[in-house]
């Protein structure tokens, strides 16, 4: 997951500005073991429902970075949806090159989702133009880490697992992630940052923070330069080397006061087709409360008299939850209902929350007496009455694999480079392999040539992420109109139909 544009107002002595916020929120932290590499987690839930700021053995806390022009990468809100659903307490980055060698090594402590809230400490390794399916060794601020490469003598996003330490990332669990590698944070030199932050996201600078005193990176291993040491001066050279750092973080400041947060378990209710005369059943939506205080229920009702709705009267504790039913009682008029559920309540992030509402009714009920015979009641089931071609339920498209194909329609250079393409879908049950090409475009439509092309391998069906990044992608990728193409399939010899996405690139 990754980074992103620019600064802030007036600037003043970065020690002055530590001080400060170690002060504001020694009060709300939750202190964690004693070998932990941060020192606490503070108490008080965002919206999203991440821990406001991490604090580390000096004492620097740094609060979440979210709409915040002094974090390049923060995303606009925090959401569980992509693209905004990532954002960092610290961004951190160190690239060594020697000719057509390159690595990059980043230390971020993140917020993200799972289907909750989670936060994790990661250190992640790129390689570029190493030898192939060898061991390299990184000595960095946070200690020593070992990385292998693949077959082309390199590491990219695609090797998750072998590219990244990661420490963290249970749902709910913020406490875990004080364990991470990462830790104390790291900060430019000097009194140059801007005021406020440990840097600007965006200039490569000399850095302080690591515990053992090694602000830099070293990259060591085949093909490289041997790493030597002079005897009379301790001069350390060889490898790939940087001590120059991208860094990122907001210095914390009062924290928000406790909220309720609410959350729904779906964003629509369908109720099945039935005859007027049928019984209707219920369905119900959970509402849950992500936050610190309880959450009250001020109302719920729906836009339409032919649905009912009831529950949660009572206030729903933090981390609790209540059921509200609804009911399709409509029984007249043959065709499809559509209305809205509404709650209102005391939630921060949202005290006025909706839902879609569907029903239909298929045909009515006709009791007819026949006086010349005994009395007898004969049911006749008329079917559905002739709806207009409009209102016939069309039939599911089943021949792509791929559905809900999402990212962001405009990104800037920077933050490419920063952050990487993320692109979230959706996939039928038994795709296992997503291949994505990127064309340049004219008037929405693709021409020439893929730009970029990438396969990846689908764990599950459902809702799937990917987040495309890299020197070849941010190559390829100049201001511009693009189209990404993404299939699906068993494999990549049974792809399904094409699903499209037009976005721009700026500067």
């Amino acid at each position: 997951m990754s980074r992103n544009t620019r600064t802030r107002g007036a600037r003043r002595r970065l020690h002055v500005a530590l001080t400060t916020a170690a002060t504001l929120t020694a009060a709300a932290a939750i202190a964690g073991p004693a070998h932990a590499n941060f020192s606490a987690v503070s108490p008080v839930l965002l919206v999203s429902g991440h821990p406001f700021s991490y604090t580390d053995p000096t004492g620097l806390s740094l609060e979440l970075c979210i709409n915040d022009p002094g974090c390049p990468a923060s995303p606009p809100v925090l959401e569980n949806q992509a693209p905004n659903d990532e954002a960092f307490y610290q961004l951190a980055s160190s690239t060594a090159t020697d000719g057509a060698k390159e690595a990059t090594i980043d230390f971020n402590l993140e917020a993200a989702f799972l289907a909750g809230p989670i936060t994790f400490g990661r250190i992640q390794a790129t390689f570029h133009g190493l030898q192939p399916n060898q061991e390299y060794t990184v000595t960095h601020p946070y200690g020593v880490s070992h990385f292998t490469t693949d077959a082309n003598g390199e590491l990219i996003g695609r090797v998750r697992a072998g590219q990244r330490e990661e420490i963290g990332g249970a749902e709910n669990d913020f406490a875990t992630a004080l364990n991470t590698t990462i830790g104390p944070f790291l900060r430019w030199t000097g009194d140059t940052a801007p005021a406020g932050y440990t840097g600007d996201g965006v200039t490569p600078h000399t850095v302080d923070g690591s515990p053992t005193g090694t602000n830099s990176i070293r990259v060591s291993g085949p093909g490289l330069p041997p790493v030597e040491t002079n005897a009379a001066t301790g001069e350390v050279t060889g490898g790939l080397f940087s001590d120059l750092f991208t860094v990122e973080g907001k210095i914390a400041g009062p924290p928000p006061p406790p909220s309720a947060f609410s959350s729904l378990s779906t964003t629509s209710l369908s109720f099945p087709a039935r005859r007027a005369d049928e019984a209707s059943v219920t369905r119900s939506v959970a509402l849950r409360n992500t936050g610190q205080v309880p959450l009250t229920v001020n109302s719920v009702s729906t836009t339409s008299g032919e649905f009912t709705a009831s529950g949660c009267s009572a206030p729903v504790a933090p981390g609790s939850s209540c059921l509200v039913t609804v009911a399709f009682v409509g029984n007249s008029g043959v065709g499809d209902r559509t209305a809205t559920l509404n709650i209102a309540s005391n939630a921060a992030n949202n005290p006025n929350m909706s839902l879609a509402l569907s029903a239909s009714i298929t045909g009515a009920a006709t009791r007819v007496i026949d006086n010349t015979q005994p009395a007898t009641t004969v049911i006749q089931r008329i079917g559905v009455l002739g709806a207009a071609a409009s209102q016939r339920v069309q039939p599911a498209d089943r021949s792509s694999a791929v559905s809900g194909l999402s990212l962001s329609r405009r990104m800037s250079v920077t933050r490419l480079r920063a952050q990487g393409l993320r692109v979230s879908m959706r996939l039928k049950p038994g795709t296992k392999t997503v291949r994505m090409a990127i064309y340049r475009a004219r008037n929405g439509k693709k021409t020439g040539r893929a730009v970029f092309t990438t396969t990846r391998t689908a764990r599950a069906a459902g809702l799937y992420r990917a987040t495309l990044r890299g020197r070849t992608l941010t190559r390829a990728l100049k201001p511009g109109a693009y189209v990404i193409e993404v299939q699906g399939g068993r494999s990549a010899a049974s792809l399904s139909a094409v699903r499209r996405f037009a976005f721009t690139v700026t500067r």
